[in-house]
């Protein structure tokens, strides 16, 4: 499915284009998946499905809000390193895994939520892998 770049031409209700306001996408909603969005982890029935339902959520919204000048984004890291996941990590770094840094996290998420991010809406950002392509749009757009 493509995502919508281009900003709509109205305001929800608005009776004809001659008079109407053009939209503005200055209003975000950020979801926060994982690669657990994608796949499942092991031990994680509980993550895993709560990650899937974000997954949903960002599917749904995505094009729901487009008409309201409301820009959906999805952001799926892959493991990262907090203190969260600070018990797994030799293991996981051991089987070969790939680590996304907070700092980068922080930087997509600003990205995504400012300015920058007005020129786009249904965004799937993954710092490290590129999966289910035909199902979500996925955009690097320089981001990682």
């Amino acid at each position: 499915m493509p995502s919508s770049s281009s900003t709509p031409q109205t305001q929800p209700g608005s009776k004809s284009q001659s008079n109407a306001t053009p939209l503005r996408y200055d209003k975000t909603i950020l979801v926060i998946g994982s690669l657990a969005s994608y796949g499942s982890l092991p031990g994680s029935p509980e993550y895993t499905s709560m990650k899937w339902g974000t997954r949903g959520l960002f599917r749904s919204l995505r094009f729901e809000l487009l008409k309201t000048g409301i820009r959906v984004h999805m952001l799926a890291p892959t493991f990262v390193e907090t203190p969260m996941t600070r018990e797994i990590v030799p293991q996981l770094k051991k089987a070969g895994a790939r680590f996304a840094c907070v700092e980068s996290v922080a930087s997509v998420v600003g990205r995504l939520v400012g300015e920058e991010g007005r020129e786009w809406n249904g965004e799937f950002v993954s710092c490290a892998l590129l999966m289910d392509l035909f199902w979500d749009v996925v955009s690097l757009r320089g981001f990682c």
